[in-house]
């Protein structure tokens, strides 16, 4: 054995002895950075901490036969399938809930976009310009017309005669 306070085994007895994988074992000896060896014929042994062995250690199986056990299973059993119906319950309440949301959201939605056309609607008649029911206003008076009523004749078409 290694030093006082420590077991030296391979990684396979650790994975056995903390049932997990090698790979597992392998890592948690890496993380710990306990002391590796490396024997002549290639076997890799750890010098593993006796706390490490103790507080990983599985506790023993049980017999499933026995009468105490059995009926604790049975309670156990009873307990977690009355909390699944339970909790199959309250997600059948929530889906319902999220049923009548979304129809409300969709007929929601749809008044919405009524609206919207409505809308589009009364502003275009907003935008038409009424008829023009009022007279044309007065020509002004400028220094190209003669008295505010007649356009500006040429000197030949005065010389003519000729409006």
């Amino acid at each position: 054995m290694g030093d006082t306070g420590t077991t030296r085994k391979t990684y396979q007895e650790l994975a056995s002895h903390w049932r997990v994988s090698v790979p597992a074992a392998k890592a948690r000896v890496r993380r710990s950075r306990w002391p590796r060896i490396t024997s002549n014929d290639g076997s890799v042994t750890v010098d593993v901490p006796n706390e490490a062995l103790r507080e990983h250690a599985t506790p023993e199986p049980v017999a499933a036969d026995s009468p105490v056990e059995s009926g604790n299973l049975t309670a156990t059993l009873a307990t977690l399938a009355e909390a699944h119906r339970e909790t199959l319950q309250q997600l059948a309440d929530t889906r319902d809930k999220l049923d009548a949301a979304t129809a409300a959201l969709l007929a929601e939605k749809d008044r919405t976009a009524e609206l919207r056309v409505r809308i589009a609607e009364l502003e275009a008649t907003q935008k038409q310009p009424e008829p023009a029911t009022l007279p044309p206003p007065p020509p002004e008076s400028s220094p190209n017309t003669v008295a505010g009523i007649y356009p500006p004749r040429s000197l030949l078409q005065r010389i003519l005669g000729r409006s």
